[in-house]
């Protein structure tokens, strides 16, 4: 009856823990410093346990996910490592702080232990990001691409080594995360994009999303069947007054579960491996 949580001592990570605690969820919390102070609060908390584990060592996974029946993922490359020219050409699995050996690797590895526990976790719920699903050559995604070290390339690969793999899953592409309270406390409203909007089509990034929405989002997605098999596009609209000239999106709504009913799993082939090198490669020209 557990629930495994990689990216447990980040902030989303945390959130997530607290939340599924709270409802009596048994927790088991990865960390990769076990005598750190987030670990320290983490097992602070009811109904959770702390295991020493890294998603980029195989190993430490199997005892992490034993015993498991969902697995979440919130991990994020910390600190940022910051792009350099040679990532056009080098290979990213040689340095260990390269996005591709957590956001790639570090689900294949994930998604390996699930797949030979015994008996084998059923569900893991993974969260990215709104750029994932935007083209290489998207300014946005050129930016992410030099800056970030392709992140979203390998964010991207992660994601279709889930869809291809024996696991159910629920991937969640939220716009920038903020500090900020819930939409529901602002009277902002909720947007949710799957399978239905049609493909690549998200939701406007207009005021980026409180994290607190998003670990609810997360915490429904372990168990509803609705969002099986899913990608949801989520983001937040602030309600409409005249400085956005009321502007308001007959699609949103103030809570996730009124809008999980309309949910749609992924269609075969949306998702599909893409370029991001050669954009790149045409930016650095153009600015060199």
């Amino acid at each position: 009856n557990k629930v495994l949580v990689a990216g447990a001592t980040g902030k989303l990570g945390m959130m997530v823990v607290r939340k599924l605690a709270s409802q009596k969820v048994p927790v088991v919390a990865m960390a990769r410093d076990p005598g750190g102070a987030a670990a320290a609060e983490l097992r602070g908390m009811e109904h959770v346990e702390v295991v020493k584990a890294d998603l980029r060592d195989r190993e430490t996974l199997t005892e992490a996910v034993r015993g498991c029946r969902a697995v979440v993922c919130t991990a994020a490359v910390r600190p940022l490592r910051l792009g350099r020219a040679s990532d056009l050409w080098s290979d990213p699995f040689s340095d260990p702080s390269h996005p591709a050996n957590l956001n790639y690797r570090g689900i294949l590895n994930l998604i390996s232990a699930c797949e030979e526990a015994t008996p084998p976790v059923k569900k893991m719920v993974r969260v990215t990001g709104l750029s994932v699903g935007l083209s290489p050559w998207n300014p946005i995604s050129v930016l992410f691409s030099l800056v970030n070290s392709f992140a979203n390339k390998w964010n991207r690969e992660g994601e279709l080594a889930l869809r291809g793999s024996s696991l159910d899953y629920t991937v969640i592409r939220p716009a920038g995360i903020k500090e900020c309270p819930k939409a529901s406390e602002t009277g902002d409203k909720l947007l949710l994009a799957s399978q239905e909007w049609g493909d690549g089509k998200g939701p406007p990034a207009t005021t980026g999303i409180s994290r607190g929405d998003v670990a609810d989002l997360v915490c429904l997605s372990v168990d509803d069947p609705r969002v099986s098999k899913a990608t949801l596009r989520v983001s937040r609209m602030a309600r409409g007054t005249a400085s956005n000239f009321f502007r308001e999106d007959d699609r949103a709504d103030y809570t996730w579960d009124t809008m999980l009913a309309k949910v749609q799993p992924d269609a075969p082939g949306s998702l599909k491996q893409a370029n991001y090198g050669a954009p790149a490669t045409l930016a650095l020209i153009a600015l060199s």
